[in-house]
């Protein structure tokens, strides 16, 4: 046999024989009371799906002392429906230093699940988990801080932990300290957490680009933000970025460019961006799409998707007339708060089309339409 061959083939065999080693070796160890290596087994077993061995070895693993056998056997628990084990296994793991079993121990009492609900308790220990690292706890503690859950309210309390998560590199608590804090004292945290793939963090850092919180005004570098924000998940992100393209604000019109990102936006459930878009769908005389853009937004709540919709549907135009339809749309639309679709309404009940002539419905409908700032002239 070749020696380029022999030697990764002893290389291979060597490794196989190590691996077949220490699974022999783990069971012995962890029977002599190895806690990592009883830990190690219960996350074997259930990466194999055997959960009965997998809470066997965590329970020996955290009889020995390990904080992440235990906590590993509570998270099990829960996943059971088994509260009372869940919180006796996160106690044991919380007082061993586990963040993780701290942390959920905090969530335990935030549901009382198994136990009676006690916000005090929750952050008391959300407040451990975070000391001890767990990013997700200092961000639960800052909230609770900040609302005054559990803990009387404190901004400077909820600030400090939601700092302390940033520093853990966790971008939703630098979002949160930056959007705390303000500006300008929390760009630091914003273009922290905007590097850590934070949406919201790049979204307020561009809107204090583009409203000049910072100073001078910056479109381009708020579209920039925006952007990012909008790859990363943020539909109002998108929505913003294709109004400001729309306009020429920050970077150059380009209507192609802002029928995608209102596309985006409308997919992610931004209302006003289904109704943007289908006015974009009109330009382009496709009335069909535009139409079924709109009551997607009347759908998502949006008044004036309810209202532009229903007046297709009420006068036709590259759609079949259907005033029953359009009636039904005018209500939605009067409902949240166009003054023109309470009016158009108006007219239908007076005139009994779409909807049986009613004229004290007619009349209150009008009056509804001129509180809300119909023309009623």
């Amino acid at each position: 046999m070749s020696p380029l061959l022999f030697s990764p083939l002893l290389s291979m065999l060597l490794s196989m024989l190590l691996s077949l080693q220490a699974a022999l070796a783990a069971p012995a160890a962890c029977a002599a009371a190895d806690a990592a290596a009883c830990t190690a087994l219960g996350n074997a077993a259930m990466q194999q799906g055997d959960a009965e061995a997998a809470a066997r070895y965590w329970e020996q693993g955290c009889s020995y002392s390990d904080g992440r056998a235990c906590a590993n056997r509570g998270v099990l628990a829960v996943q059971q429906n088994a509260a009372d084990d869940a919180r006796r296994f996160f106690e044991r793991g919380c007082a061993l230093q586990s963040s993780t079993a701290c942390y959920m121990l905090g969530n335990l009492y935030e549901e009382g699940r198994g136990l009676r609900p006690d916000a005090t308790q929750a952050i008391t220990f959300w407040r451990k988990s975070c000391d001890l690292g767990y990013a997700n706890a200092c961000f639960e503690a800052g909230l609770a801080a900040e609302k005054g859950k559990g803990t009387p309210p404190s901004r400077a309390e909820a600030a400090a932990l939601f700092l302390q998560g940033c520093d853990l590199n966790d971008g939703t608590n630098c979002g949160q300290h930056g959007f705390l804090v303000g500006a300008p004292g929390g760009v630091s945290s914003l273009e922290k957490g905007c590097r850590l793939h934070d949406s919201f963090s790049c979204f307020l850092l561009g809107q204090w680009y583009e409203d000049g919180s910072l100073g001078a005004v910056d479109l381009p570098r708020a579209a920039a933000l925006y952007e990012t924000a909008c790859i990363g998940g943020m539909p109002g992100a998108c929505a913003v970025l294709g109004a400001m393209i729309e306009d020429g604000r920050g970077r150059e019109k380009n209507l192609e460019k802002v029928a995608g990102f209102y596309a985006l936006a409308c997919k992610g459930k931004e209302a006003s961006a289904c109704t943007r878009l289908g006015v974009l769908m009109l330009d382009q005389q496709k009335v069909p799409e535009a139409v079924a853009l709109f009551e997607e937004a009347c759908t998502l709540k949006e008044p004036f998707g309810c209202l532009n919709a229903a007046v297709f549907y009420q006068d036709g135009g590259n759609i079949p007339v259907d005033l029953e339809r359009a009636a039904q749309l005018y209500e939605a639309g009067c409902t949240l708060g166009a003054g023109d679709a309470c009016m158009a309404l108006s007219g239908m009940y007076k005139k009994g089309k779409g909807v049986k002539k009613d004229r004290k419905r007619a009349a209150a409908l009008r009056e509804e339409g001129c509180r809300l700032g119909a023309d009623c002239g």
